[in-house]
């Protein structure tokens, strides 16, 4: 954020041009990193944002695509056009991760986006082609899906997206047979949401053979699982997102999309800092990252983004930048 708002302008042509050329020479990884490195420093430009999704999908990051997708439909307004791209984007992901019960909504909102007309006749044919053949499941029989791979191969060499998704099915199922297996690979995990991930699994069958031992965000960590709290207490999440519920509704004129926003990255940094203790108080999370929105959108000067919080926020984002690098 803070070099957002300093970079010079040559820095950025120079980098959006090594993007172009990271992106021709399909050398999709470095694309991908110096991509998440322009975000700290401006608005991504369509072009580049296409690029970016598009080496999400040649690195089988189909999860990571479907939430950036997701989370910039929330930040945009309704009638922006670039909705339509991120929701073309969505069905493309959602189609790869095989999960055809999610698509017919999106392809719904597609049909009435005012730029549809935009629309390549090729576009539209495959449209018409996922759409004919998604399958409608009864509202009754829509339950989470059973992880269909074997978990201890996708925790040991799977790609992000199938560790994820793997750990998260643990979680659902309370399943302690891996218990073992994923108190050995927290500690070499690089990944940091998939760490907290691990973490708070390991908090949730009670795993106590020994303390979780961590060291991230330049701060040290030593405790047995019973001595912290599970991941929705430490973060004192429900009362955070009221208060960015309830200050939202002011401060954003009543815009949801703002709030919602808020509360998603309130809980993506509160996940990444797990399991330490948050020391803040809700009602002071809620005006911080309602700030920080603010800030992006520039709708709030970014001198008065400052303080003991903000540093905190900032500490956090600096260390994933240094990761992706």
């Amino acid at each position: 954020m803070r070099k957002k708002l300093t970079s010079h302008p040559r820095f950025l042509t120079k980098l959006k041009r090594d993007l172009k050329d990271a992106f021709y020479d399909e050398d999709y990884h470095t694309f991908i990193n110096k991509f998440q490195a322009l975000q700290e420093l401006d608005f991504p430009e369509t072009e580049l944002t296409e690029m970016f999704y598009e080496s999400l999908f040649n690195t089988g990051q189909n999860e990571a695509a479907l939430l950036f997708g997701e989370t910039y439909i929330q930040m945009l307004e309704s009638n922006h056009e670039d909705n339509l791209m991120h929701m073309l984007m969505i069905v493309k992901a959602l189609k790869n991760l095989g999960r055809s019960d999610e698509i017919a909504k999106w392809i719904a909102a597609i049909a009435t986006s005012p730029h549809i007309e935009n629309l390549d006749s090729a576009v539209l044919e495959e449209l018409e082609k996922i759409s004919t053949n998604t399958v409608v499941i009864e509202e009754d029989t829509q339950l989470k899906p059973e992880f269909s791979g074997d978990i201890e191969t996708a925790l040991i060499e799977g790609s992000i997206d199938s560790r994820m998704q793997a750990i998260d099915h643990l979680i659902d199922t309370e399943d302690e047979t891996y218990v073992e297996l994923i108190s050995r690979l927290y500690k070499t995990e690089e990944i940091r949401v998939i760490q907290s991930m691990m973490i708070s699994y390991l908090k949730q069958v009670d795993y106590n053979e020994e303390p979780i031992v961590l060291n991230k965000f330049g701060e040290s960590f030593k405790k047995y699982t019973s001595e912290f709290k599970v991941f929705e207490q430490e973060a004192k999440l429900e009362k955070t997102i009221e208060w960015i519920i309830e200050i939202g509704r002011e401060k954003f004129n009543g815009n949801q999309e703002r709030i919602e926003q808020s509360i998603e990255m309130f809980i993506n940094i509160s996940m990444l800092w797990y399991p330490y203790h948050v020391s803040f108080p809700p009602q002071k999370l809620a005006n911080m990252f309602i700030n920080y929105v603010r800030v992006l959108h520039n709708e709030l000067d970014a001198k008065n983004f400052h303080g003991e919080l903000a540093d905190w926020i900032f500490k956090i984002e600096d260390e994933m930048v240094k990761l992706n690098q």
